[in-house]
C-alpha cells in the first residue's frame, strides 16, 4: 500500500532553513523503493533521518506531500493515533 509521495523536505534550526533529501537515500526503512529523482512514496511507517545534533533544539520540518491516498477510513484512524503517540 502506498502512504504519501513525499517531494521536498525542509526544516528550519535557530532561524536557519536547511533543504534535505534524506528521503531519497536508498534502502531506507519506511519508503517504496525510488522512482522520481526528486520525491518518494512512503509505505506507512516511514523514517526521517535529521542531521546529527539537529535535535538538541526545537526543529521546524516542512514536508511537502505531492500525492495521497485514498485510504480506510478504520487505517486512517489508526495512524492518526501511531502519529500523535510519536510526537
Amino acid at each position: 500500500m502506498l502512504g504519501v509521495l513525499v517531494g521536498e523536505i525542509r526544516y528550519g534550526i535557530a532561524g536557519d532553513e536547511f533543504s534535505t533529501q534524506a528521503h531519497l537515500t536508498p534502502d531506507l526503512a519506511g519508503w517504496h523503493a525510488a522512482g522520481h529523482d526528486t520525491a518518494r512514496w512512503t509505505n506507512g511507517d516511514a523514517q526521517l533521518p535529521l542531521p546529527e545534533g539537529s535535535l538538541t533544539q526545537p526543529v521546524t520540518l516542512t514536508i511537502t506531500l505531492l500525492a495521497t491516498g485514498p485510504y480506510l477510513a478504520g487505517h486512517q484512524q489508526a495512524v492518526t493515533e501511531k502519529v500523535a503517540c510519536a510526537a
